[in-house]
């Protein structure tokens, strides 16, 4: 959701049409779309939270979807917060006539409690399908039940039914009960939880899925030469980036996916550019959607990393999540069809709006996610430049390169030493950069070397610079075992 702290559907009530949010208890993460009647606000409730900070709660209510634009007005017409009073209690006037109809989009925690319960078909015959009643939507695994009880649920983005004509409400990725639902005016992304896993554990379960166990075995040495999770992000980017068929003793292609497995099960690390800690699971799905704007395009890509970020986004959000066998699957998927893609995302210059409220579509969706997540500048241009329809596939006027050496995927984001094993003739600095003393050869590092990628026309030229490249690569991968 856009807001973090948002006011609940007691407080603000909620349309028909509207998506609601489950924000508490087991409700939490659940997504309810409301069919018909209205939930009404709880005026007392209301005047009690007006009345402790008037400023805080205009702010936030100008937060809620439907009341933007409007709140001021809607608070004089619907609170009363004059010395009027309402006739009766809101609440009791909404559910009086049970005239709601709401239908269950994805259980939430609810999911987990049907599976132990043994009651998990139970359960998916009732997502999808509309449900009459006075509140409850859903009452049928004993203590564990899903009401439409406002307090435990915010109206979220997506407010109104699309026409027949939108392609909106739309799931982009269902699997086996895994949904990322992308709705509306915005974007709410619910999926079921799968256990936590180790290195270990991720790349059997992978391997296993996708038939190729060997072939992640092979690369293990080259992922074990990389031992921290920026180094991972690193190889993940860089196996792709470069397309080598091989790298060093192994395939490229699994060397990619291992790199991902095993970055997306570690603990995760602190980001001193953005200041956040970042868990493995965000790292992974965020670096791989931002491989497949940047250096690998693969059919239906804006789907491809929606379903990405989605997954980054909710990991982000909700510690204790983690992917389901079915989305760690189709993410390895992903990985390999980016390694074996011939094609990269060219936008002409110049910047790209923000995803407008109102949007559609998957592009429109990574390109809200990624802003939420935050990320390097030019990151959120290239999504907001797919979003705007600037940005277009083109083929690799090269190649694909046969093998690429184990060292390839040190640079400086993450060693920043190299510089100090460059034995080379190195780039003039300019005089301008003395705080930067290394900013020119990082540059012709990233130009000459780990930057290239035959999809944009570019490999590493051989000659003394590249010599002097990989001699510092080895030096600096050497010291960290």
């Amino acid at each position: 959701m856009r807001c973090r702290d948002p006011l609940t559907a007691d407080i603000t009530g909620a349309p028909a049409g509207s998506l609601l949010v489950g924000v508490g208890g087991t409700t939490r993460g659940a997504l309810v779309r409301l069919e018909q009647g209205e939930l009404v606000p709880e005026w007392s409730t209301v005047r009690k939270r007006y009345a402790a900070s008037p400023a805080d709660f205009l702010r936030r209510l100008r937060a809620v979807p439907f009341l933007r634009d409007k709140a001021d007005a809607w608070l004089t017409e619907h609170f009363h917060l004059g010395p009027a009073a309402p006739p009766a209690d809101a609440r009791r006037r909404a559910l009086a006539g049970g005239g709601l109809v709401a239908t269950l989009l994805a259980p939430g925690p609810l999911a987990a409690f049907a599976e132990e319960a043994g009651r998990a078909a139970e359960l998916a015959k009732l997502v999808g399908a509309p449900q009459a009643s006075a509140e409850p939507i859903l009452s049928c695994l004993g203590r564990h039940s899903l009401s439409l009880h406002p307090p435990f649920f915010a109206v979220t983005e997506g407010l109104g039914r699309p026409p027949a004509t939108s392609p909106l409400p739309r799931v982009i990725l269902d699997a086996d009960g895994d949904l990322y639902l992308v709705e509306g005016g915005g974007w709410c992304v619910q999926a079921r939880a799968g256990p936590g896993r180790t290195p270990e554990a991720c790349l059997a379960e992978v391997g296993a899925a996708l038939g190729c166990a060997s072939g992640l075995a092979a690369a293990q040495p080259v992922v074990d030469a990389y031992p921290t999770p920026g180094a991972l992000k690193s190889l993940l980017q860089k196996a792709i980036r470069s397309g080598a068929a091989r790298w060093a003793n192994a395939s490229g292609a699994h060397v990619a996916l291992a790199a991902f497995c095993t970055l997306l099960a570690s603990s995760g690390q602190f980001n001193p550019e953005t200041q956040v800690f970042v868990r493995g699971v965000t790292a992974a799905a965020k670096r791989l959607a931002v491989v497949l704007a940047e250096d690998a395009w693969v059919e239906a890509g804006a789907d491809a990393a929606a379903r990405l970020l989605a997954g980054a986004y909710l990991a982000a959000r909700e510690p204790g999540w983690f992917p389901s066998g079915a989305v760690l699957a189709d993410w390895a998927r992903l990985c390999l069809r980016a390694h074996a893609s011939v094609a990269a995302l060219e936008a002409p210059p110049g910047p790209s709006p923000a995803v407008p409220d109102g949007a559609a579509g998957g592009a429109a969706a990574a390109s809200w996610l990624i802003d939420q997540l935050r990320s390097f500048p030019g990151d959120l241009e290239l999504f907001r430049a797919l979003a705007a329809g600037r940005a277009r596939p083109r083929p690799a006027p090269l190649p694909r390169p046969g093998l690429a050496p184990l060292e390839h995927a040190v640079d400086q984001h993450w060693a920043p030493d190299v510089a100090l094993y460059f034995d080379g003739e190195a780039p003039p600095e300019p005089r301008a950069e003395t705080s930067r003393p290394f900013a020119a050869l990082f540059a012709a590092l990233f130009a000459r070397v780990t930057g290239t990628n035959f999809r944009r026309g570019s490999a590493p030229e051989p000659g003394p610079f590249l010599d002097s490249v990989r001699r510092a690569q080895r030096r600096a991968l050497e010291i960290r075992r």
